[in-house]
């Protein structure tokens, strides 16, 4: 997968100071989407598309 240039698309949040972290409640994941939820984010990060922050 070809890497975006950081020119082309940079995405940014502008956050404010003071706000207060909203916590949403987990949803459950069927076993056999969280695998492959998994694996696909497994190959994005070896192929250097997203990275950790």
């Amino acid at each position: 997968m070809p890497e975006i240039d950081p020119e082309v698309a940079c995405h940014q949040l502008t956050i404010f100071p003071r706000a207060s972290a909203v916590v949403q409640r987990r949803r459950k994941q069927s076993p056999e989407k969280a695998e492959a939820a998994e694996k696909t984010v497994k190959d994005l990060l070896k192929a250097s598309f997203i990275s950790e922050a």
